[in-house]
């Protein structure tokens, strides 16, 4: 039995193996180094892809290596890293060296230059222009290379080619660097890493595979994730003979499967199982037994869950609250948790239907107007109509309120959108975060300081008809009220063309910027230029 005090930091938000030791910055280092200066993070790390220009070219076939690093007293092993050679043998090229999305989503390569005597010789170089600021107006450029900490200057990298493929730093507590300018001014650090060890990889890792004649359903999973939040998303499940096969237990590898076995109701889930690549590390599952408090845990070989055949759901069962939670672990090969996950149901999909979405919660009001002149008011919401319907993400929308009026974020305002927007799509993250959507958390800031109260309403469209929410309000103190919708009338189409637009009348025809209480008409514009008009009332 092993004490489990790492859960209980990662229930606060912090993970033992980290994510992904994206843009490590000097700024939140916990063990800051000499004489680094600090750097503003880029913004919308999770945001949208944004303009980017590569400089390296690699020559050569692209190779398989895993890559071990330290940063800090933390060891990251099992990262895929690819090594290319070039022909004449002069030349190496890497790529994902540096644990950053800004380089490795990006695709960005970092060239070496080998010696006679097999040094290589990583010079500083630019490696990748990137548009931090989203609007195009302010690029990193991002030079990789090595850092003196005595002279608080990056220099050259030096690594050593040995005989097997591998290859590895020529001083191992020397600094591996990647710095960023804005111009010609250097903007500080975006990571690091020391003892770096950079070898072939010689293992071969199966995925599971579903048989050809395995019958393959749609499923919802629905789980609590590693900082103990809820969590729903699509999955599958298949099933041969007494085979059940699972795409959604391993998240963060959204597309692996793992196989269990049923026997009569419960189906055993084997560890050990090759689930692929998340996060830029070769994962596999791992299951193990916590004690309800989180005080401590046991790996485990094998975790069932129970079956019910009359309603097809999948589901981990505990008898009472102090019985083990058994968990189910993203664990690197070398054997670093990474992540984990527990409290599955799963449960047959069997496609969208008209639903109430739940009202928004968890509204928070924050003031940062006296700093730089806005608010911001973020929110929760389940994935889940009133009627316990799964609302695709694809069909969901919001809308802020300022007061009674529907607020228009207009491009003078918010100047990174491509266009003025008052329905939100669900999902939606500007580019330089003014307008944040994910799974778990939205929020939006406002940079109008004329209101007394901020509203949110969710809207889920089905077959070109949207359902709302209550409009739900808070207020600068943190009060909350709601204000409730009775739901329009009903519309039939079956077209595939999605909501791009609404518009609010009152009884009379005449236009109103947002709905009033009492009866509206509602015109509905579609993505293939259609309308529809029907009714709705606010109390």
């Amino acid at each position: 039995m092993k004490k489990l005090s790492f859960f209980l930091t990662l229930l606060l938000g912090t993970a033992v193996l980290q994510a992904a030791p994206i843009d490590y910055l000097a700024s939140t280092q916990s063990t800051p180094l000499k004489d680094i200066p600090t750097v503003n993070a880029p913004a919308a790390v999770n945001g949208p892809r944004r303009a980017h220009k590569t400089y390296v070219t690699p020559e050569g076939t692209p190779l398989d290596y895993t890559m071990k690093f330290n940063q800090g007293s933390q060891v990251y092993p099992d990262r895929p890293v690819k090594v290319s050679f070039s022909e004449d043998g002069k030349s190496v090229y890497f790529g994902n060296l540096y644990p950053s999305f800004l380089t490795n989503e990006m695709g960005a390569w970092t060239k070496g230059d080998i010696q006679a005597d097999s040094t290589i010789i990583v010079k500083q170089q630019l490696i990748i222009d990137y548009d931090v600021t989203g609007d195009e107006s302010t690029f990193y450029s991002l030079y990789a290379g090595g850092y003196d900490l005595t002279e608080g200057v990056m220099t050259d990298a030096v690594f050593v080619l040995h005989a097997d493929g591998s290859i590895t730093q020529q001083d191992p507590n020397a600094y591996i660097w990647l710095g960023a300018y804005v111009g010609e001014t250097y903007a500080g650090l975006i990571t690091y890493e020391t003892n770096v060890e950079i070898t072939p990889m010689t293992e071969t890792h199966e995925l599971v595979t579903v048989p050809e004649t395995a019958t393959v359903g749609e499923a919802i999973y629905d789980y609590t994730n590693a900082y103990n939040n809820p969590q729903v998303q699509k999955g599958k499940v298949a099933t041969d003979g007494n085979d059940v096969y699972f795409q959604g237990l391993t998240p963060d590898t959204p597309e692996a499967w793992v196989k269990g076995t049923r026997d009569g109701n419960t189906v055993t889930i084997k560890s050990g199982q090759y689930i692929g690549e998340g996060s830029g590390y070769l994962l596999q599952l791992a299951l193990l037994s916590a004690r309800a408090d989180f005080s401590a845990y046991d790996f485990v070989d094998e975790i069932t869950l129970n079956y019910d055949p009359e309603t097809g759901t999948y589901a981990q069962v505990r008898e009472s609250e102090t019985d083990d939670i058994c968990m189910f672990v993203e664990q690197t090969l070398s054997g670093s948790i990474y992540l984990y996950y527990f409290n599955f149901t799963i449960k047959p999909y069997d496609g969208p239907k008209a639903s109430i979405p739940e009202d928004p919660y968890n509204l928070s009001f924050y003031d940062f107007w006296e700093t730089s002149q806005k608010y911001a008011i973020m929110f929760s919401n389940t994935p889940y109509g009133t009627d316990g319907s799964y609302l695709e993400p694809e069909n969901r929308y919001y809308y802020i309120y300022l007061d009674e009026e529907i607020l228009t974020f207009d491009t003078d305002v918010y100047t990174t959108l491509p266009e003025e927007m008052t329905l939100i799509p669900w999902d939606f993250t500007a580019s330089n975060n003014d307008i944040y959507g994910s799974p778990l958390q939205h929020y939006a800031y406002i940079y109008d300081p004329l209101f007394e109260k901020i509203g949110v309403q969710f809207i889920y469209c089905f077959e070109d008809q949207p359902y709302y929410s209550n409009i739900v309000y808070i207020d600068p103190e943190g009060n909350v009220t709601t204000v409730e919708v009775e739901q329009p009338n009903t519309i039939t189409n079956a077209s595939n063309a999605k909501v791009t637009g609404m518009e609010y009348f009152n009884a009379a025809g005449q236009r109103q910027n947002f709905q009033q209480k009492g009866f509206n008409l509602v015109r509905v514009t579609l993505s293939d230029g259609s309308q529809k008009t029907y009714k709705m009332y606010v109390k």
